[in-house]
């Protein structure tokens, strides 16, 4: 679309004043300013009439492929129904049957799935709401800290840092028992030190007194320790999982040890004074409220998923028993049965 005509020097587009009742502008009437604005709108609608045409044409695709799937259907049930048409009554009922109880279920799962995620949506957006207040009371309190060099490098040091420890659960295999937390008398403790030497029990990792946990025990995902499955690395003994390991089980490889992590943030410290003790609680609640919110976008993602995945089977359904109905119409003569 030529928003301009060259042969006229006019504008196409809305009248405004001193404009023309069909639609087009006086060139020479108009400032400079007038025809970019002009311009802008006429681009701007042009890329809105795009948008709508590919969206309906998504759509269109959308519609006939599903349409080429239902005919696909439904001219399989009705070579099926006319195999079965003769000598198949009580079957046709209590296929009809179980598909609309089936449909109803499906009907029903998927319409708690879409409150779920509506549900979730306005989580997401109260914690987005919540964090920003968080994030824009930070700056105001950094803004406001001591700038003695105790404070400076304390805040810079600790304010906003997660500190990580970690423990290294170890098991062994036997034939009988599979794998097993009943090591040898050499081998490291169930749960240790990196190291393997000092016995380490998650229960026994306690925080600093002026710190607080910021999520819970989770298996080290991160690449440069991450195993396979559940994120085990395995070896043909413990001296071979110090530096590294295989990420899968294999032949002659007998142990496995995987990494977990738990993260904690410092809250006071007795030498940041009031602000640097305040500044240091709002960067512990923003830290926890983004781990938060992280947790409940995962769990939209995956109620999303499971609703979309119910509307699938409930529209498959609803075509199921659509054409159950319709076949069982063909089948008694002088019966007529709409097919919704």
């Amino acid at each position: 679309i030529n928003p301009f005509d060259m042969s006229t020097g006019e504008v196409a587009g809305g009248g405004g004043e001193g404009g023309r009742d069909d639609g087009v502008v006086d060139v020479a009437r108009m400032g400079e300013a007038e025809l970019r604005t002009e311009v802008v709108e006429l681009r701007s609608k042009v890329k809105d009439l795009e948008a709508t045409n590919e969206a309906l044409l998504t759509q269109l695709t959308s519609r006939c492929e599903k349409l080429v799937t239902v005919q696909f259907e439904m001219d399989n049930m009705r070579d099926q129904m006319a195999a079965l048409q003769s000598n198949a009554p009580d079957f046709l009922g209590e296929r009809l049957s179980k598909s609309e109880e089936a449909r109803r279920d499906l009907e029903r799962r998927t319409r708690k799935l879409e409150e779920d995620v509506e549900a979730k949506a306005h989580e997401v957006q109260a914690l987005e709401e919540l964090l920003t207040r968080y994030q824009i009371e930070l700056s105001t309190q950094a803004s406001r800290a001591s700038t003695s060099e105790h404070t400076g490098e304390m805040l810079a040091a600790s304010a906003g840092v997660a500190v990580e420890d970690e423990v290294f659960e170890c098991q062994r295999f036997y034939k009988l028992m599979g794998w097993s937390s009943k090591l040898l008398p050499t081998d490291p403790p169930p749960f240790c030190d990196r190291a393997g030497t000092t016995s380490t029990p998650k229960s026994s990792v306690i925080p600093p007194g002026n710190y607080e946990w910021l999520d819970d025990w989770s298996v080290s995902a991160t690449d440069g320790d991450a195993g396979g499955h559940d994120g085990w690395l395995y070896a043909a003994d413990f001296g071979g999982l110090t530096d590294g390991g295989a990420p899968a089980e294999g032949d002659g490889l007998v142990v496995r040890r995987r990494r977990w992590v738990r993260r904690r943030m410092m809250v006071s410290d007795e030498d940041a004074g009031p602000v640097g003790n305040r500044l240091l609680g709002e960067c512990f609640k923003s830290a926890r409220l983004q781990r938060e919110l992280d947790s409940v976008r995962s769990q939209l993602a995956t109620q999303t998923s499971l609703a979309a995945a119910a509307a699938a089977a409930a529209a498959g359904a609803v075509s199921m028993a659509a054409t159950t109905r319709e076949s069982e119409s063909e089948a008694a003569p002088g019966r007529t049965s709409p097919v919704p």
